[in-house]
């Protein structure tokens, strides 16, 4: 058996309260997972007193937003 691996690059999206970087993998020429860098999040919602999963999921929509543009999802 051989054992793919998908290639994985970091984006930057800007939040309302911030930049914040996006992991992202594809394989194929698709995307198969999105992950926001949970630091970058914790230290926003930390210091703009933002919910941290509010935070998360507006940084997952823009970078969804933002990656619809470049590559097949």
């Amino acid at each position: 058996s051989i054992r793919r691996t998908a290639s994985r690059e970091i984006l930057a999206v800007e939040t309302p309260w911030g930049e914040i970087n996006v992991k992202f993998s594809s394989y194929n020429g698709e995307i198969c997972n999105i992950s926001p860098e949970y630091e970058d999040c914790k230290k926003i919602a930390y210091d703009k007193k933002v919910p941290l999963k509010k935070v998360q999921q507006t940084a997952l929509s823009l970078s969804l937003a933002k990656l619809s543009g470049i590559k097949k999802i």
